[in-house]
C-alpha cells in the first residue's frame, strides 16, 4: 500500500512539473509573438517613412 502512495505522490510531482513547463512554454510563445508583432509594426514604419 505504502508503495502506491509513493508512486501517486511522484506522479503528483512530476505532473507538477509538467504543467509549469508547459505553462512557461506558452509564456514564450506569447512573448515571441507580440516580439514579431512588434517587428513588422516598427518595420512598417520605417519604410512609411522613407
Amino acid at each position: 500500500m505504502e508503495l502506491i502512495k509513493e508512486k501517486d505522490e511522484e506522479k503528483e510531482r512530476l505532473n507538477g512539473i509538467i504543467a509549469g513547463l508547459l505553462a512557461e512554454k506558452e509564456k514564450d510563445k506569447v512573448y515571441k509573438d507580440v516580439m514579431l508583432d512588434m517587428m513588422s509594426r516598427i518595420e512598417a514604419m520605417l519604410t512609411s517613412t522613407i
